[in-house]
């Protein structure tokens, strides 16, 4: 890794995209100004709903810009549609698909997403991000799966990339000049600076000190600022991001090392998906679910809390993971809690809560070499609880095979100067009338070897799998599958259910599928 180069008068852009239920204010502000005066609702190691950002690195600034894609305007179907309307097309799907064409990156192709929400608001959100240096670009992917409420969530999508990227940032400038004999080493003049590469452990402690610090803003932080607060209304507003939780999955690839990091909080996954043999893809888990499933997490539980039951029937008191952000209810002190409860309409204290902590923020982070033509796939739980790591990595090189990766229609590179680095596509998520033949996919057909089927969706539906090619969009892709397939009919019934009833057969699913480039540079640089 030979260190990033920093041009001393020239800008980077960063550009996000989220998809979200909640309408947010754009602003602008610099971080060091951020930090010295957070507001009310912002945290304190990022900034929430930034239109743009600067972010002081060694003196040099990035420039934040993001792109959001507001779902607050989004429509269910009627409950008492009318006779003859249309019921294969969702007008609370018209956003749900983005695929994203990228340009001047030497790493990442594309990457599509999709939202289908079963909750009302939904609970899952989607942010991505680039960091484009002068000799490389970091690339960041994430996806907050939420429950109890959309709040921890939504705040998540605003403030934890930005802290990681702020966390990152501040981690590389602190790292001693590479300088080489050919190139001019005075910051004044029009030449680089190559900053040597913090060693591969301070990275990881950099992503987890970001996860962490954030969600100390959701839980302590917030406490404080409402025991301050002589309302109750403005003290209950400062606790919503708390009283809700998330899980959290973040992906960062650095260009030039060629690795991945996949940062994991809670029971969001991802995996990554390489060709070998021909047309056989196999499977490299990235992540392991942190839920009661996972004997580690059942380990490190029952050391903390000795004595008490906190795992029982798969769950963890009562909850699907074992690691969350928000859940404060798990994480603050039984005398904070018993004051809340007194004196800011707060919730009593659950008899299963003894001794917390019990659920922390922190991830666990894996590190791999991605190789030309991989492509990574990241989802919420609703994906895996239809569709086993094989199958979605035999949907995607299925779909890959068969699909161009690039729009047919001709797109012009940005032009010298500017931010716009991405074309972006969205898509409907329809289900029309039954597929035709040449389009249905048997399971076994796949192009990968394919394990036990564990999942538990198919069997409550009482159907059997059975795949479909038809869309345009690789995450919608697999969001059809996830829910349905070739069955047409399973696929228009289970969308056509609203909350609360369409929780018991499906829940909010979330999909990231990154394309790597082929001609991806395999050289390794020293380390």
């Amino acid at each position: 890794m030979n260190g990033a180069r920093i041009p001393p008068h020239k800008f980077m852009f960063l550009c996000r995209h989220s998809v979200a239920p909640l309408s947010r204010q754009a602003n602008t502000r610099s971080m060091s100004s951020f930090l010295r005066n957070p507001s009310r609702r912002a945290s304190r190691a990022s900034v929430m709903s930034t239109a743009s950002l600067a972010i002081g690195l060694a003196g040099v600034g990035f420039l934040w810009h993001t792109n959001t894609v507001h779902a607050d305007s989004i429509r269910y179907p009627s409950k008492s549609p009318a006779a003859g309307a249309d019921a294969s097309k969702f007008e609370y799907l018209r956003q749900a698909a983005a695929s994203h064409f990228v340009y001047d990156d030497p790493g990442v192709q594309r990457f599509d997403s999709i939202v289908v929400p079963s909750n009302f608001p939904a609970e899952d959100f989607i942010s991505s991000a680039f960091v484009h240096l002068d000799t490389h670009t970091w690339s960041l992917f994430s996806i907050f799966d939420g429950h109890n409420g959309p709040l921890t969530s939504s705040w998540l999508s605003d403030n934890l990339i930005p802290a990681i990227v702020g966390g990152l940032a501040d981690l590389f400038s602190k790292q001693p000049p590479l300088f080489d004999e050919a190139e001019h080493t005075s910051l004044d003049s029009e030449t680089s600076l190559r900053l040597a590469p913090p060693p591969h452990k301070d990275i990881d402690r950099a992503l987890k000190d970001a996860f962490l610090r954030v969600d100390n803003d959701i839980v302590e932080w917030a406490v404080e600022r409402a025991f301050a607060s002589p309302s109750k209304a403005d003290a209950v507003n400062l606790l919503l991001p708390a009283q809700s939780g998330s899980c959290a999955i973040v992906s960062f690839f650095d260009s030039e090392s060629k690795k991945l990091r996949v940062a994991v909080t809670g029971d969001s996954r991802a995996i990554l998906g390489r060709r070998v043999d021909g047309n056989i893809y196999e499977v490299h888990v990235l992540s392991l679910d942190q839920n009661a499933h996972n004997p580690a997490e059942d380990e490190r539980m029952s050391k903390e809390h000795p004595g008490e039951t906190i795992m029982e029937n798969g769950r963890v008191l009562g909850w699907g993971m074992s690691r969350a952000f928000g859940d404060a209810t798990y994480k603050w002190s039984l005398e904070i809690q018993k004051r809340l409860h007194e004196e800011y309409l707060g919730d009593r204290i659950p008899s299963k809560v003894k001794t917390p902590p019990y659920f922390t923020a922190e991830p666990e982070i894996t590190t791999t070499d991605v190789r030309p033509g991989d492509f990574l796939v990241m989802g919420s739980d609703g994906l895996w609880d239809c569709l086993t790591n094989e199958e979605v990595v035999g949907l995607v090189g299925l779909w890959r095979d068969t699909h161009d990766m690039m729009p047919k229609e001709t797109i012009s590179s940005p032009s010298e100067g500017t931010s716009s680095h991405h074309h972006m596509i969205t898509s409907d998520f329809t289900v029309d009338a039954p597929y035709d033949k040449d389009k249905l996919v048997d399971r076994e057909s796949l192009p990968v070897v394919l394990k036990e089927d564990k999942t538990v969706m198919y069997p409550w539906w009482r159907a059997t799998k059975k795949f479909v090619n038809v869309d345009a969009n690789v995450a919608a892709h697999l969001a059809r599958n996830a829910l349905g397939g070739a069955d047409h009919d399973l696929t228009l019934g289970l969308l056509t259910m609203t909350p609360p009833r369409s929780r018991r057969y499906r829940d909010d699913l979330s999909a990231v599928v990154v394309f790597f480039k082929d001609d991806l540079d395999r050289s390794r640089p020293e380390e």
